[in-house]
């Protein structure tokens, strides 16, 4: 899995894989505290 990552970072944009992963886990986050934010 990690390396299937790693292949669509070098593929893409990183800055904008990064930012897809990291919306992902705020609201991830967000709904696994209850929506705290």
């Amino acid at each position: 899995m990690v390396a299937s990552m790693r292949h669509l970072t070098s593929r893409a944009s990183s800055s904008y894989f990064l930012y897809e992963v990291i919306s992902a886990a705020r609201a991830f986050a967000s709904g696994a505290l209850g929506g705290s934010e």
